[in-house]
């Protein structure tokens, strides 16, 4: 019979009810010796054999024993249910010797109730202990860890499901099997020695506690924690190990690992915080941008690393969006631990666990350099390097709003355009060192002149502008014109060298002189046109009927743009001859301007305009490249080499790298240096300006000639004549033109034509139109002649047409 279904039989001889003893006390006696017999046998029934239902039976035994017995019933289940069935079987009993006439035979109720209550309390123990058992397979066998029962001498008696999962085995399989079935070769000899030190030290209580190398039925190796302790089982030692696959563990750990190494290394600074805000974790980067230590920080609320920054006022905004399970970006201003300041673009996140917001964690990165960046080139884009004023986007910008306050109160704005008078000359003497101070402190002593509400720009080169706004009268702009005037008229001081100038302005209103920003300027821009008119160092208002002259001006600077971006601009040659042989050396190149609806434009109507915009720059350029592509072609018409000269403007000069220009125009066309020849003017030469000597030297070194224009009319001094590498000297018309019948001129030319020899130069005469002219130059031994005696300005064209009637000189380079 199975244990789980089978009935134990404890059987005891009959009593016999017709018997009768010597006394009711021996027969008493007797029943409860049988009695405890009785429960004697069926606990070692049950404990030996592990049956769980036991039958006491007796051939005198009625239908009330019997029925006692179906409640006799497994107990595995219900403990309770076993003592239930236990009593109504010792009911039945009590029963069946009450039938028998054992009672009637003068036993007494003490002694069977006694009976009764000792198998009672066996029954109730046998209970407890079976229940105790049930509990403790229940456990085992739903434990998550492993468990492995050892015997004394380390084999296997017992293996729990998980322990079978863990390692691929059935149970039944291991049984009696040496424990190290379950270890990788390498670990077994070492565990096999731990287990025999835990088996010396005996007792129980004595455990041992190591990570090792597991293999599963299937061969494959994985890490395995190893816990194994001794105990007392029913008198008998056992050791219990309980196993742990640490497979999952190890790989989580891992991915912890790497996770935590990525947060703590990463470039961008990182911040975790609980629900309130409160540090709980910072980085490395966070420890490097913000000079805290972790000490420092932790327990402390983030408020601690703002600054007072109004830009950083969006705190109710991060905590409604993260307290919502939403992601925050923006950007902060913080102060480190030493008080600077930094910018961050951070990216805060809630962290949750089980679906609920446990913490914070900001992510950020420095941003200060590209904020630093991001305000210069709003600085750049808005504001003046030169001056740091706003610069003209900006005044656009300031001069609108001006006008839209005006359009709602109702009052005036004035515009104002200051430009210092004659400011070229002095950046062309004293270089755009000395200009830019100059320009600088004139910028100072306007803003000086200004209250809070006015705004001052530079326009560019030396103009200014200033905006009134709100005015309620024209007056006030007329004593800030005045005050502006003064302040100016005040000498300067320029590294050391004290400079005198002067300034004009032109005024204009709104909303009498426009009511737009750019009806304004305009009519500021003319109103300044008469103050220069007019003597200079003086402000005009803008008045409707006001001189066309301005206006001509302005329509002047439109149509010469539109000139060069249209190619409307021609180069014209006028030839200049030897004055001894007659034949011709060179050829002035001349800027020409034939419009397509006004016809030619004199040179000193636009030549002029072009200085003071600064657009002679681009002329310059464009009359150099035609120049060295014309006298190419022209060279090789006629098969014999000649000179083109061209004259350089102070603005061209200055603009940077100009000799670098030069030789790539003179390359890109194809000629040689020798056969190109620089006009310089004296005004450019009168700073003593290292980088101006470096670029003639250069110049002259490379082969271009150089020659000093309209000698004696300026700033002359022989110095330059010794300072700088010139060949030629060009005399001016002023002093030719009188050599026929003026003394004093006559002498001056012969001087500086004796001068220029015995330095080596060559002598050219400008303006010659008279033969008394020539004859004098020629008798005083001057080199070369210009003028319309000998020849006017012609196109190229015209040029070829006539050139053939001239002798050439050749010169000894060849033409590339």
């Amino acid at each position: 019979m199975q244990a789980s279904d089978s009935l134990a039989v404890i059987t005891e001889p009959a009593i016999e009810t017709n018997s009768v003893s010597d006394g009711d006390s021996a027969r008493g006696n007797m029943i409860l010796v049988r009695l405890g017999r009785l429960a004697v046998s069926a606990l070692f029934i049950l404990l030996v054999t592990g049956l769980d239902v036991f039958v006491v039976t007796g051939h005198h035994m009625d239908s009330l024993y019997l029925l006692s017995l179906l409640f006799v019933m497994k107990s595995k289940d219900r403990a309770d249910l076993f003592i239930v069935s236990t009593g109504v079987t010792l009911l039945g009993v009590s029963g069946a010797l009450l039938k028998d006439g054992t009672a009637g035979h003068g036993v007494e109720w003490p002694y069977l109730a006694t009976a009764v209550a000792v198998v009672w309390v066996v029954a109730v123990s046998i209970a407890i202990f079976k229940e105790t058992l049930w509990t403790q397979d229940a456990i085992l066998e739903n434990i998550a860890d492993g468990i492995v029962m050892l015997n004394d001498s380390l084999r296997i008696v017992r293996f729990n499901k998980s322990a079978e999962q863990i390692f691929g085995y059935d149970r039944n399989e291991l049984k009696g099997a040496p424990f190290n079935v379950l270890l990788s070769e390498p670990e077994k000899q070492t565990v096999s020695q731990m287990l025999g030190d835990l088996i010396l030290a005996g007792g129980s209580g004595k455990y041992l506690k190591t990570e090792v190398s597991g293999r599963r039925g299937d061969g494959s190796v994985f890490p395995l924690q190893l816990s194994v302790r001794a105990a007392r089982v029913r008198g008998r030692r056992r050791y219990y190990a309980v196993l742990n696959d640490l497979t999952g563990q190890r790989e989580t750990n891992e991915k912890l690992w790497k996770l935590s190494n990525a947060v703590e290394q990463s470039s961008a600074a990182t911040i975790i915080t609980d629900l309130s805000g409160r540090i709980e974790y910072v980085n490395r980067r966070f420890c490097e941008l913000s000079g805290y230590e972790p000490d420092d920080v932790l327990g402390q609320n983030t408020r601690i690393l703002r600054s007072d920054d109004p830009q950083n006022q969006n705190g109710p905004n991060i905590w409604q969006t993260i307290n919502n399970g939403e992601s925050w970006r923006g950007e902060f201003h913080n102060r480190k631990k030493n008080g600077e300041y930094y910018w961050v673009e951070a990216a805060i996140s809630p962290i949750k666990k089980d679906g609920r917001i446990t913490h914070f964690m900001s992510v950020q990165e420095d941003i200060s350099v590209r904020k630093e960046y991001e305000a210069q080139l709003e600085r750049q884009a808005n504001y003046d390097d030169l001056t740091g004023f706003p610069n003209r986007l900006m005044a656009m910008e300031r001069l609108g709003q001006a006008l839209e306050i005006r359009n709602s109160q109702q009052t005036n704005v004035a515009v104002m355009i200051v430009d210092l008078d004659q400011f070229n000359a002095v950046n062309d003497t004293l270089g755009h060192h000395s200009g830019d101070l100059l320009i600088r402190e004139t910028a100072f002593r306007i803003k000086q002149t200004l209250d809070k509400t006015a705004t001052l720009a530079r326009l560019g080169g030396d103009e200014f502008l200033v905006i009134l706004p709100a005015i309620n009268t024209a007056k006030l702009a007329d004593k800030v014109a005045s005050r502006i005037l003064e302040a100016i008229e005040a000498p300067f001081v320029i590294d050391e060298q004290e400079i005198y100038v002067t300034a004009s302005i032109g005024v204009s209103i709104a909303p009498d002189d426009g009511t737009d920003a750019h009806s304004l300027l305009k009519n500021a821009d003319a109103a300044l046109f008469l103050a220069k008119k007019d003597g200079r160092n003086t402000y005009r208002f803008f008045k409707a009927h006001m001189n066309e002259a301005a206006l001509q001006r302005l329509e002047m600077v439109t149509k010469l743009r539109k000139a060069i971006a249209n190619d409307e601009l021609s180069v014209h040659y006028q030839p200049l001859f030897d004055i001894a042989t007659g034949n011709l050396v060179t050829l002035e190149a001349l800027i020409r301007w034939n419009h397509p609806k006004e016809g030619w434009i004199a040179p000193d109507q636009f030549i002029p305009v072009a200085e003071e915009t600064g657009l002679i720059k681009d002329i310059g350029d464009q009359v150099l490249r035609r120049a060295c592509a014309d006298v190419k072609e022209i060279m090789y018409r006629l098969q014999r080499p000649v000179k083109v000269a061209v004259n350089i403007s102070a603005r061209q000069f200055k603009d940077g790298h100009f000799d670098e220009k030069v030789l790539g125009i003179i390359a890109s066309q194809g000629i040689v240096p020798e056969y190109l020849e620089l006009e310089i003017t004296e005004r450019l030469l009168m700073l003593d300006d290292p980088e101006t000597a470096g670029i003639l030297r250069r110049l002259a070194k490379a082969g271009v000639s150089l020659s000093i224009d309209d000698f004696g009319t300026g700033y002359s001094s022989l110095s330059y004549l010794k300072r700088y590498p010139f060949d030629v000297l060009k005399i001016d018309r002023a002093f030719v033109k009188d050599v026929t019948h003026d003394s004093q001129s006559a002498a001056l030319v012969s001087a500086i034509i004796a001068m220029a020899q015995s330095l080596d130069l060559k002598v050219i005469a400008e303006g010659v139109e008279e033969e008394g002219q020539l004859a004098h130059l020629k008798k005083h031994g001057c080199d070369i002649a210009q003028g319309f005696l000998l020849g006017r300005p012609m196109s190229v064209a015209d040029l070829t047409a006539k050139i053939h009637q001239w002798q050439m000189v050749e010169l000894e380079a060849p033409v590339a």
